[in-house]
């Protein structure tokens, strides 16, 4: 699974502070605008495994985030 990402308002590292979890287990937490700043692409890639033929990707506020977590895309392929 490849998330892409952009942050295009805040850089502030806990504005927009995420967690990422993958089939129920917590795989990063993490804020774009910190990590890259403004206007530029970041990519996470995982890999996972789905038992029962549903993927589940859940995005949730981390830590004093004030915004809810934004994706640009999602990436999904199978082996």
């Amino acid at each position: 699974v490849t998330l892409k990402f952009a942050e295009f308002l805040v850089t502030d590292a806990n504005s927009r502070l995420m967690t990422i979890s993958l089939e129920g287990v917590a795989v990063d937490t993490f804020s774009v605008g910190y990590l890259v700043g403004l206007n530029t692409a970041l990519d996470r890639t995982y890999t996972v495994t789905v038992g029962d033929g549903v993927l589940n990707i859940l995005f949730a506020r981390a830590g004093s985030a004030s915004k809810d977590p934004d994706i640009s895309a999602i990436e999904v392929k199978s082996q």
